[in-house]
């Protein structure tokens, strides 16, 4: 008896399992098919066969199992309507126990599954497939592997019963199966698929399509991929040693991060870039403004001068005619003195003295014509009209606009035009020439650093050097400067900032070009200081060994500090260069070997790496944004955009000096000229760019 049942429980598993996979490439339209699992379903696994030979059944499982018959038989007949479903979740709906091969039924479950199997003929029309999955479709919240079907097929009625979304509709697990589910492991319970598919409502994305790398559900696969090779049961999948789920959700963490990463700069850059369009237009309105009113000034001068010439001619005409008047004056008087005489001796009558008048008169007469004479001639001025310059002219002419709004790109790619070599070497120096620092006092004076003889050193526009021996020795320098002047050949005076690294300290120094430096005043720092620049009447110090930068005053005062818990993440700053509108800073970190973009409150805007990019020094930027980067291991100048997005790449080295190892570098906007000064050789090379 017991092989027997043994027997039979292994065909009716054999049986279950066929049907299962037959229904998970079921086609639609195949009605044939569906009816042929229908019936064989049904007559398996219906109430009416849920019996062990040798065991006779009850008058009421009898009537049950007739009824039931009956009722598949005329839904067969009439296309089907009531799901085989029906029978499956009456049969569990009451208390049912399995005792070895004995199913022993209550009247209640009696009841229930005829009331059940009268209902399904009431029941809506349904595809075929729906029906199957209905019957067979399985929750992965209690998804049991295939080979866990090992006990009696007695307990099919007995197993959990799913609706279409793969939730539990009732479900009585018999005793033989309790001890499994409650030895059920966390992951067969987190191998749960409830996400729909967004092409077949309601449906579970259940399967895998390992053709087209894409979760899919049941009409997936039998629609849109039923060509596809190769498939596979999710909860499956997942669970199998070789699919190494642990690295894929670790990978997938990773890719999320870096996007976050990327947002996070992404959104930095954005809001920059909204800021800069505002500093932009209120630049671009001040320096028309500023046009303007040197316009306006050369002219308020011109006027001037020209008034000045119109009142010299005046007063020159104008003295001119009053000695002519004064003249003329006396002229009158002395007529007028003859004349009374004259007509008072005529009207005495006396003949005589009338003649001995008019003799007596004739010299003083002909002095008076020649006098008045000299009047006559001279009575002129100069006549003049205004005339406009011609260039005056075709200026106001031709002229449409004060100005005009060009885009200044540094993206734009420079070429190298020609190439100057600077010796540095001086008659004082004692140890190799190692040029730290550079910064340009005006468009022809050069200031150099030289860290190796403890000095600076001034180039002319002639490349004639200078040093003046500053100790201990100073490692950077930076021009503190009003924004509104300029670095022309008119400025023979201003201000600079030493780095100290050696005591901790800044050095603040004033000089009179070409060659006359004092010194001002030393500030304390917290820590030894490195790479400076300044900006805005503040001072921006790099500290690499700390891990910082310190924004200062020009008193030594500090106001903000940026450091690797500001920023959050690894921060060692070397180097540090500000662009021309004092806004965004860029640092080098060599210890990271990369470039920083930040705003002057420490936020990350960008940043820059490279498997060439070894060891970055000193950096600067030019008046378009764009930023030169020292790559000191690889003999390298790096061009960046202010997005700190890679334009080019310029070697340094040559025939003469294969390893040049650039450590500084500064630029000259009105000459296009970059300069960069090496640390193992005597010179700085200077490139003219296009």
């Amino acid at each position: 008896m017991a092989e027997g049942n043994e027997r039979f429980l292994e065909n009716r598993k054999g049986d279950l399992e066929e049907l299962e996979h037959m229904c998970k490439y079921e086609n639609d339209d195949d009605n044939e098919l569906f009816r042929s699992l229908e019936i064989k379903h049904a007559d398996d696994f219906g109430p009416e066969n849920i019996s062990v030979p040798g065991v006779r059944s009850t008058p009421e499982e009898t009537l049950l199992k007739k009824e039931c018959r009956s009722k598949r038989r005329t839904v067969s007949s009439t296309g089907y309507k009531a799901e085989n479903q029906c029978i499956d979740e009456n049969s569990v709906s009451g208390s049912s126990t399995f005792d070895g091969s004995r199913s022993v039924m209550t009247r209640q479950e009696v009841q229930n599954a005829k009331d059940s199997c009268a209902n399904a003929s009431h029941s809506d029309k349904q595809s075929p497939s729906k029906r199957i999955h209905q019957s067979f479709n399985s929750s992965s919240d209690d998804y049991i592997p295939e080979d866990s079907y090992s006990a009696d097929l007695g307990t099919a009625s007995a197993t959990t019963i799913y609706n279409r979304k793969g939730e539990n509709a009732h479900q009585v697990l018999p005793d033989a199966w309790s001890s499994r589910a409650a030895k059920e492991t966390s992951l067969e319970r987190s191998t749960s698929c409830t996400d729909e598919c967004p092409i077949h409502v309601e449906e579970i994305l259940k399967y895998m399509c390992m053709s087209c790398h894409k979760p899919v559900c049941q009409v997936c696969l039998n629609i849109e991929h039923k060509n596809c090779s190769s498939r596979e049961f999710i909860p499956s999948l997942v669970s199998k040693p070789e699919f190494f789920f642990e690295d894929k959700c670790k990978k997938f963490e990773e890719e999320l991060d870096q996007l976050q990463k990327r947002l996070k700069l992404s959104i930095g850059k954005v809001s920059l870039n909204s800021k800069a369009c505002e500093r932009m237009r209120v630049k671009a309105k001040s320096e028309f403004k500023k046009q303007r009113d040197e316009i306006t000034k050369k002219f308020d001068c011109l006027e001037q001068d020209f008034d000045t010439k119109l009142l010299k001619i005046e007063s020159s005409d104008k003295e001119k005619l009053q000695k002519l008047m004064s003249r003329q004056v006396k002229i009158e008087q002395v007529l007028q003195e003859h004349l009374e005489d004259y007509y008072q001796r005529k009207n005495a009558g006396n003949a005589s003295r009338v003649f001995t008048k008019i003799e007596m008169s004739r010299k003083i007469t002909e002095d008076m014509k020649n006098e008045l004479s000299d009047v006559e001639r001279e009575n002129s001025i100069e006549r003049y009209v205004y005339k406009p310059a011609k260039e005056v002219t075709e200026f106001t002419k031709n002229i449409s606009e004060l100005g005009s709004v060009e885009n200044v790109d540094s993206k734009t790619k420079r070429t190298v035009s020609g190439v100057n070599a600077i010796r540095m070497k001086t008659d004082g120096d004692q140890h190799a020439c190692k040029i730290s620092g550079l910064v340009l006092l005006s468009e022809s004076h050069l200031l150099a650093v030289d860290y190796g003889n403890s000095s600076l050193k001034i180039v002319d526009g002639d490349n004639d050097v200078t040093s003046i021996p500053v100790t201990p020795a100073p490692f950077d320098v930076t021009l503190v400067s009003d924004q509104e002047r300029t670095h022309d050949q008119d400025r023979v005076s201003g201000q600079i900032v030493l780095t100290l690294p050696k005591e901790n300290k800044l050095r603040f120094m004033e000089y009179v070009l070409p060659d006359s430096f004092t010194f001002k005043q030393d500030v304390e720092t917290n820590g030894q200081c490195r790479g400076i620049t300044y900006s805005n009447d503040k001072l921006y110090v790099t500290f690499p060994s700390q891990g910082k930068i310190e924004i200062i005053d020009l008193q030594g005062e500090l106001l903000k500090r940026i450091t690797t818990e500001t920023i959050g993440q690894l921060f060692q700053p070397q180097f540090i260069a500000m662009e021309k509108e004092g806004y965004t800073i860029f640092i080098s970190d060599k210890e990271t070997h990369s470039v920083f973009s930040m705003t002057t409150e420490g936020d990350v805007t960008a940043i820059f790496t490279d498997h060439d990019l070894i060891e970055p020094r000193s950096l600067c930027v030019n008046q378009t944004g764009a930023v030169f980067v020292c790559s000191f291991a690889t003999h390298k100048i790096y061009h960046l955009s202010e997005e700190c997005d890679l334009i080019s790449t310029m070697g340094v080295a040559d025939d003469n000096n294969m390893a040049p190892f650039p450590f500084s570098i500064a630029y000259c906007d009105k000459r296009d000229t970059l300069y960069v000064g090496q640390f193992t050789k005597d010179s700085i090379k200077s490139y003219k760019l296009l």
